[in-house]
């Protein structure tokens, strides 16, 4: 029988079955390229089975019923049955369910992904925190565009890398995934890290994006300049259109967002964010709600935040 909380468990449970040699999970030089360049790179094949999507599937559906609650609901960082907070434009949205299912405790160590992560970051892969994302059919809402360390200068310094799953085919009319590609090369003042002493967390939001789980896909523009609404233009964002098991890699200063899903069929994704083995707190308290309390400056290791891959297993 599984713990309560599978945080206590600093090892895969198993749930994928058994894994290949490490190294056939890592990228091609072409796709660390492509990622160096557009800072995001996406699989070209699935690297979850029919099989063990279903089994992600299976568990996101315990968390959907809002007056059903999880009987380990308490374990998440943050819960949101529709961030938006419009019965129109529905996104669920939660952090910490790793802690919960056997699924999502897993796919953390998954080596088709913390290989490539590895690889990216050019260091030991340590878990940082898990996402689901879950738009209805119909009343599916928006992603606004943003940028994830806006959300993340709380760890330092910026090594960090967002891999994001699509449990179920994304496309351009579901609310697939979209790119400003080349926007992780932006540079503003204070990037890519300020000192926490020169910038607060709301003074970096403002600064980067001002955005949220709204309707306004497009709030981040009333914050760009002038060359960063220009590299827009010259760059028009890309549709993933990621098959459904396959997942795209993407730095931690790149554009990113998705629009609303109209179809008939609802539109899934489980999304794991790693930082590199050694990254600080940037300040006194804990990273996540019930997690570990850090002294500004202290190395980020605990059960919370276990490592997942050391790098030396990839020479």
């Amino acid at each position: 029988m599984n713990p309560v909380d599978l945080s206590d468990v600093g090892k895969p449970i198993g749930i994928f079955g058994e894994m290949k040699d490490l190294q056939s999970y890592k990228f091609t030089a072409n796709e660390l390229e492509t990622f160096k360049l557009n800072g995001w790179v996406a699989t070209q094949s699935p690297i979850l089975t029919t099989e063990q999507v279903e089994i992600l599937q299976k568990e996101l559906d315990l968390f959907l019923d809002p007056n059903h609650p999880h009987p380990n609901a308490n374990l998440f960082y943050e819960f949101h049955h529709n961030e938006t907070g419009d019965p129109n434009n529905v996104v669920m949205h939660c952090l910490g369910h790793w802690r919960i299912t056997p699924g999502f405790h897993d796919i953390i160590y998954h080596p088709a992904i913390s290989v490539p992560a590895s690889q990216l970051m050019n260091a030991s892969v340590r878990f940082w925190h898990d996402q689901l994302f879950y738009k209805p059919p119909k009343f599916g809402g928006v992603v606004q565009w943003h940028q994830d360390y806006s959300y993340w200068i709380r760890s330092v310094p910026m090594n960090h890398l967002t891999v994001h799953i699509a449990l179920d085919d994304q496309t351009l009319e579901n609310g697939g995934l979209h790119y400003i590609s080349g926007s992780h090369h932006w540079q503003r003042d204070g990037l890519p890290l300020p000192p926490a002493a020169k910038s607060t967390d709301k003074e970096w939001k403002k600064n980067l994006d001002d955005a949220s789980f709204d309707t306004d896909m497009n709030a981040i523009k009333s914050v760009l300049n002038n060359q960063e609404l220009k590299h827009w233009e010259q760059n028009p964002e890309v549709c993933v259109n990621l098959k459904k098991g396959c997942a795209v890699f993407h730095h931690p200063l790149a554009v990113h967002g998705s629009f609303a899903n109209r179809t008939e069929l609802p539109r899934r994704a489980a999304v794991v964010n790693y930082f590199a083995d050694g990254t600080m707190t940037a300040a006194d308290g804990a990273l996540l709600k019930g997690t570990t309390e850090f002294k500004k400056g202290q190395i980020i290791d605990s059960k919370f935040y276990p490592l997942v891959l050391d790098k030396t297993l990839l020479k």
